[in-house]
């Protein structure tokens, strides 16, 4: 399905807080908006997600990840890298970035976004 489908179905899944403003849950959505974004194509919109994400929770490295992804993916290399550099020790949950980023690859690489090698 559609990045956007995935998302819905995300939200379904996902009852709503009871505080829609509790900073925790929040820079978690827009970090997985961002990334679904990402996946979408909508390059744009998914830098706008991650730094909505990243204001809330400066330290979330998967959302400078994400943030870094649409940069690369938007043909502003030099600036991923640097988002890269700045998260490139940190963990996702129990991995590495790097094998989290790996696998972020591989899946871009699916979807069709072949300049990524």
């Amino acid at each position: 399905g559609s990045a956007l489908t995935r998302y819905i179905g995300f939200r379904s899944a996902s009852p709503p807080s009871k505080a829609a403003s509790d900073k925790d849950e929040l820079y978690e959505q827009y970090g997985v908006l961002s990334w679904i974004l990402d996946e979408a194509g909508e390059f744009s919109k998914a830098l706008d997600a991650a730094q909505a994400g990243l204001n809330l929770r400066p330290d979330a490295a998967y959302i400078e990840a994400n943030l870094a992804h649409a940069l690369l993916l938007s043909a502003k290399k030099q600036e991923a890298v640097e988002h890269y550099l700045k998260v490139r020790k940190a963990k996702v949950g129990s991995r590495s970035l790097l094998e989290a980023t790996t696998e972020d690859f591989g899946i871009l690489r699916e979807l069709g976004f072949a300049f990524l090698h």
